[in-house]
């Protein structure tokens, strides 16, 4: 069944339905209301239902560890919503006239980075995939948050100009450092792409020697939030030997702007949503870890993609229904 067989209230109906039946919430009433709420609200709180929706589709979670969530959330919070929403009509009865607020948001992020994330989810070793990976990030960031904090030479990088000289004078071959997630994040986890998705994406370039080509093509792929600036690629120590994990939508953080969307178990890696549109060609396969703590335990090398120059280049028009139409894939 597609998207043009359905319309989207049935989608969203038919979704609360099953994370009800799934999960068999304490409070029924209170966590259909709390659904229903999510399923008329923002662009963040319709993708948020829709990917518990496709994680519980495909067992990419366990259902034990969506119930705990919505067992959790302060629903006397939920409701001190700020503003009025239009109204929607439609004889679903599980689709009525509310409001829209971030506290929605806000109380489900609290309930559920109290959580084990992946309980019962797709996860492979590292060495057994026989895959590299590579994580990409913004300079400046490494800078400040791994060079500066972590590097054994004591020898602390004014700005991120620096930090790319080093790395095209071949300084930062085989740097030992911990393997952390973003400043803030306490979920503690780390996103990475097989390393070869990364050279397919630069072979396949107009002009194979463009950093600014490179950088925005995947910056693009990987659906970064990003001003114009510099990034770097992570390649990660062959020798790498940790659990990763296809994200679900408690990977991420849904009180702050992002792309994800969650994707169907197929090959156990998730896939990007680029910020110019859902893609097929486009996506980048991905995977999470947890961040390592260890400085010493595996060694990485750190490359210059590129200057990013196209930071506001992002379609959003769609996105409601390319969320459902991979909930229907």
């Amino acid at each position: 069944m597609n998207f043009l067989k359905m319309n989207e209230i049935d989608v969203l109906c038919e979704i609360i339905d099953m994370i009800l039946s799934e999960t068999n919430p304490a409070d029924e009433n209170e966590t259909k209301s709390f659904l229903k709420d999510l399923s008329r609200g923002n662009d963040y709180e319709k993708r948020l239902l829709i990917c518990i929706g496709i994680d519980l589709k495909n067992k990419l979670i366990d259902r034990k560890v969506v119930k705990k969530i919505l067992d959790s959330i302060d629903y006397d919070a939920c409701r001190e919503c700020l503003h009025n929403n239009s109204c929607v009509r439609s004889n679903c009865p599980n689709y009525n006239i509310t409001v829209q607020c971030k506290r929605r948001l806000e109380q489900y992020e609290s309930a559920s980075v109290n959580v084990l994330p992946f309980e019962g989810s797709v996860s492979d070793n590292s060495q057994q995939l026989n895959v590299r990976f590579a994580r990409v990030m913004n300079a400046q960031v490494f800078t400040d948050f791994y060079y500066n904090k972590y590097n054994i030479d004591d020898n602390y990088l004014d700005n991120r100009r620096q930090l790319i000289d080093l790395i095209e004078d071949g300084k930062l071959k085989h740097f030992q450092m911990p393997n952390l997630a973003v400043p803030k994040d306490k979920r503690k986890l780390v996103w990475t792409v097989p390393i070869d998705d990364i050279y397919n994406v630069k072979k396949n370039l107009t002009n194979r020697n463009s950093k600014e080509e490179l950088a925005n093509e995947i910056v693009n792929r990987l659906g970064l939030m990003t001003n114009d600036e510099y990034y770097i690629c992570i390649e990660y120590d062959s020798k790498f030997n940790e659990t990763v994990f296809q994200p679900s939508h408690l990977s991420t953080k849904w009180t702050v702007e992002h792309f994800y969307v969650s994707y169907k178990k197929e090959d156990g890696f998730g896939r990007t949503r680029p910020k110019t549109g859902d893609e097929e060609n486009l996506r980048m396969r991905e995977k999470v870890h947890f961040e390592i703590k260890d400085n010493s335990k595996y060694k990485y090398n750190i490359e210059h993609l590129g200057i990013v120059s196209n930071s506001e280049s992002r379609n959003t028009d769609n996105f409601f229904y390319e969320s459902i139409e991979r909930y229907l894939s």
